[in-house]
């Protein structure tokens, strides 16, 4: 799945490894903008959390299957698919419908 993360702004201290390598990533202040893997990952553990919280029986397969299930394919204006599945997986995380779904398996 993929998940928001890309191209955030994030706050960082200014004389940490990442920021001192990677000067031209600062913003203003201490907040830089990263390619964001580590945001995407904390946005798709919070939706585990919050399926678990309203179903703290689901397996590892069940969160996996009810995510993938639920997440929406990008699609052009010509309604193909605007990035291959390599590209995208199985589509964007949709947070209401992963923790509301009854997808088994």
């Amino acid at each position: 799945v993929v998940a928001p993360g890309g191209h955030m702004v994030s706050k960082l201290p200014c004389d940490s490894y990442i920021a001192m390598t990677y000067p031209e990533a600062r913003v203003v202040g201490n907040y830089y903008l990263m390619s964001g893997t580590s945001q995407a990952a904390a946005v798709v553990s919070g939706v585990a959390a919050l399926m678990l919280q309203a179903d703290p029986s689901l397996t590892n397969d069940d969160l996996k299957c009810r995510l993938m299930k639920e997440a929406r394919i990008a699609r052009d204006p010509y309604d193909q698919m605007a990035y291959t599945l390599f590209q995208q997986g199985a589509g964007l995380i949709d947070v209401a419908s992963a923790v509301y779904s009854t997808e088994t398996g």
